[in-house]
């Protein structure tokens, strides 16, 4: 009896296993835009990690991407980019602007924009997207800045990284 118990619960942990994702990563893209003196940032998400993580919050079913998307998704969305990206100008905490998101192959783009951007000195950019959710979270970072290319991963270790021009 104890060996069937044991190949049953090895069944379902293995089956488990295949519904979702091993690993656990955003891909954010900063860019300087001279002309409009903002800072252009993507954010590159992976949908099923939005929304367990949303979800989990509270957040109703979202549903991201499909035609029965929840009405509230990209206020649920930017709520949580709220808190959990922050940009340092200079010291100085930024205010992004959230301009909304896409929804791709299982990849859903949210895109921000920090405008007034002049004289940047450093810029820090502190991202805790999904450690909470996920201990082997990674939020790779990617500037192209005052013609300065620069790329930082933060991880539940290091949350937090500066770049000084």
């Amino acid at each position: 009896m104890k060996s069937f118990l044991g190949t049953f619960l090895v069944l379902i942990i293995t089956s488990y296993s295949g519904w979702t994702h091993g690993y656990h990563v955003s891909i954010t893209q900063i860019d300087y835009n001279e002309k409009t003196k903002s800072l252009e940032i993507a954010i590159k998400l992976i949908t099923e990690d939005v929304e367990q993580v949303l979800e989990s919050q509270g957040a109703k079913k979202l549903f991201l991407g499909e035609e029965n998307e929840s009405e509230k998704a990209d206020e649920y969305i930017k709520e949580y980019l709220q808190k959990h990206f922050v940009v340092l100008l200079n010291g100085t905490v930024a205010k992004p602007l959230y301009i909304g998101k896409e929804v791709e192959e299982g990849e859903t783009w949210c895109y921000i924009e920090i405008k007034g951007v002049e004289n940047i000195k450093s810029l820090s950019i502190k991202s805790t997207i999904f450690i909470e959710a996920y201990h082997n979270q990674t939020n790779r970072i990617n500037l192209n800045v005052l013609g300065r290319g620069d790329s930082f991963v933060l991880s539940p270790a290091k949350v937090e990284d500066t770049v000084v021009f």
